[in-house]
């Protein structure tokens, strides 16, 4: 018993086991202990211990089997098909890095357009392509007949947002001067009489006024000019007309050279037109039907009415965009017919 550590003393006085017995159950926690400890330590051990190494031969052969390994039919099938259409396909032809159906349509200017005026432009040669792949995919051809006006509607450019009779801004003026370029426009300013506009009828907001000068001010100076008030725009923005900032506009732009033969004519009219006819209440589409009888009843034919989205619609157009031709036919019975593409219609009616 003096052998025994001071812990052993504690446990025999709170047991009545014998001596014995107790030393032999301490040693078996002793040693349970030490073969846990000794088995992490081991298991710590084995960490850092060296790997056995492995086989090189036998992982260079097996390297080689997965190189050798079967295509399925399936992939060589792709792979075949694949292989056929590189040999086969051809890039499809260009003019200048554009699309080849741009030849022909390039402005002189392109080289020296800001960015805004190019995409501009792209947007109209692509809408042109679109449309024109549409109808040869019908095998039609929609042109004008005998009897009918030919109506070259085109919106107005983008305006400044969010004010009284706005002016054109910047990408405004961009459109309007893209407008001579529109593939849907090449007949009304092409030399052939059966289809180059002879009026252009022009809403008397500040910034249609703007935009028709822009565009065709100085390549239709031949054709008869018209301040026409039954298509101004409707609604609170577009209706909201002041007087004095569509003169103001059409006098600034009278001193431009190019234009001021267009601008003055139409200053002219403008100024001439009855006192109060700003806040005129006729409904738009009593406007829109008086429009029609005025052109009905005119002895011309083709005609620009450079005018507002809203209007334009009411010809059985969808959507518009700003500065964008719109080509449309009007019957004797006052309806309108969607026409193809000039590119189709005939040379001369």
């Amino acid at each position: 018993g003096s052998r025994c550590p001071l812990f052993l003393h504690s446990v025999l006085s709170q047991t009545s086991a014998s001596p014995a017995m107790v030393y032999k159950a301490l040693l078996l926690v002793a040693f349970g202990a030490a073969g846990l400890s000794e088995a992490l330590r081991l298991e710590e051990g084995s960490q850092t211990m060296e790997r056995p190494r492995r086989n090189k031969k036998a992982m260079a052969e097996k390297a080689a089997k997965a190189e050798k390994k079967t295509v399925s039919f399936g992939t060589r099938l792709r792979n075949f098909f694949k292989e056929e259409e590189e040999e086969t396909t051809t890039p499809k032809p260009m003019y200048f890095g554009l699309p080849a159906y741009y030849e022909g349509h390039l402005p002189e200017n392109y080289l020296n357009m800001t960015h805004m005026e190019r995409q501009d432009f792209f947007f109209r040669m692509e809408r042109w392509h679109d449309d024109t792949e549409e109808w040869k995919a019908r095998q039609k051809c929609r042109g004008p007949r005998p009897g009918e006006k030919v109506v070259y509607f085109v919106t107005h450019g983008e305006a400044v947002p969010k004010e009284d009779d706005a002016p054109i801004w910047e990408l405004g003026v961009n459109q309007a001067a893209n407008v001579r370029h529109d593939p849907l426009f090449a007949k009304g300013l092409s030399g052939d009489p059966s289809y180059r506009v002879q009026a252009v009828l022009v809403s008397p907001a500040r910034k249609a006024m703007q935009s028709a000068v822009v565009a065709l001010g100085d390549v239709l100076p031949d054709a008869s000019w018209e301040v026409e008030t039954d298509v101004r725009g409707y609604g609170w923005v577009e209706g909201s007309l002041i007087p004095t900032l569509g003169a103001t506009a059409l006098y600034n732009l009278s001193s431009v050279s190019l234009y001021a033969k267009t601008a003055d004519n139409l200053l002219s009219q403008y100024r001439g037109l009855p006192h109060g006819w700003e806040k005129a209440t006729k409904p738009h589409k009593d406007r829109w039907f008086d429009f029609m009888d005025h052109v009905l009843q005119r002895p011309e034919t083709n005609f620009a009415v450079v005018t507002h989205g809203g209007m334009i619609k009411q010809a059985n157009a969808s959507k518009v965009h700003p500065g964008e031709v719109t080509v449309r036919a009007l019957l004797p019975d006052k309806t309108w017919r969607k026409l193809s593409p000039p590119d189709c219609w005939p040379k001369s009616q």
